[in-house]
């Protein structure tokens, strides 16, 4: 068993959701909480081999399911960005300052004050934008495959 900077608790929230959701995979943790050398808003950086690719569908369940097992210590808020999901089109292209904008908007509108945010693809290029503009607004960052 590896030495996590993870309380007990938290580790078996982990467990269970990599457990439930990808039984198959392999499962390697690496950064700061592998290190113990972490602060208390600290990522927890996992690679995970599943010997393919893992498909959309598979990756919306095992947010999800990180979403519910952390709702009791955390408020999580997932945005749906214009044009994909349930929203309707935006007026405007896509672009990582576009939708830092609007990122920039919601937290605001919401008043969120200085969220950790989490950003895959489109929404880590957006929170990036967002930080290197206006650090101030945030707590942490989180990113995993910024781009878009």
């Amino acid at each position: 068993m590896i030495a996590l900077a993870l309380s007990t608790e938290q580790r078996a929230l982990v467990e269970r959701v990599l457990k439930r959701e990808l039984p198959e995979a392999a499962v390697w943790v690496f950064g700061s909480r592998a290190t113990s050398v972490t602060k208390p808003f600290s990522d927890l950086d996992l690679a995970l081999d599943l010997g393919a690719s893992l498909p959309v569908e598979r990756l919306a369940a095992l947010r999800e399911a990180f979403e519910s097992a952390f709702a009791h210590r955390f408020r999580v808020i997932t945005v749906d960005w214009p044009g994909h999901g349930a929203s309707g089109s935006d007026t405007q292209p896509a672009s990582a300052r576009r939708y830092a904008a609007l990122l920039a908007g919601l937290v605001d509108a919401m008043g969120l004050g200085r969220p950790i945010l989490f950003g895959n693809s489109m929404g880590g290029a957006a929170a990036l934008a967002l930080a290197e503009s206006q650090p101030e607004r945030m707590q942490a960052l989180v990113l995993c495959n910024p781009g878009g």
